[in-house]
């Protein structure tokens, strides 16, 4: 009787452990999925800051400069 209850207990335990890693290689540090191709490039990025700053327009970006986290675009 308590070899079974235990291993019910061990059962358990090691099916929350798989959870719990495959949720964390699907997700990033962000808690978005990185599956899918989020990469927007420089031109998308500098329309989205200019809509956000109010009069703003090409002639005021000087720079624009993308990060990379272990050889990805963030």
């Amino acid at each position: 009787m308590k070899k079974k209850i235990l291993s019910i207990i061990l059962l358990g335990i090691m099916a929350l452990g798989v959870s719990v890693a495959v949720n964390a290689k699907s997700k990033n540090k962000y808690n978005r999925d990185i599956t899918s191709n989020s990469y927007i490039g420089v031109n998308r990025a500098m329309n989205i800051a200019l809509k956000k700053v109010p009069g703003a327009s090409n002639s005021h970006v000087k720079k624009i400069h993308l990060d990379r986290e272990n050889g990805r675009m963030v």
